[in-house]
C-alpha cells in the first residue's frame, strides 16, 4: 500500500500566480502613493502661492 500525497485542491492558485498578484498589488499601491505625494504638492505649491499674495497685499 502506497500514500500518495494529495494535490491542492484546483480553487488555490499556484504560488507563481500569487507572487504576480501581489507584485501587481504592489505596483497598484505604488502608483496610488505617487498620486497622493502630487496632489499633496500641489496643495502645498497653491497654499505658497496664496500666502506670498496675502504677504504682498499685507506690505501695500
Amino acid at each position: 500500500m502506497s500514500i500518495h500525497t494529495k494535490p491542492p485542491p484546483p480553487s488555490r492558485p499556484p504560488l507563481a500566480q500569487l507572487a504576480q498578484m501581489m507584485l501587481n498589488g504592489l505596483r497598484l499601491l505604488e502608483v496610488a502613493i505617487r498620486n497622493e505625494r502630487r496632489l499633496r504638492q500641489r496643495e502645498i505649491a497653491a497654499l505658497r502661492a496664496e500666502v506670498e499674495a496675502l504677504k504682498r497685499e499685507t506690505l501695500q
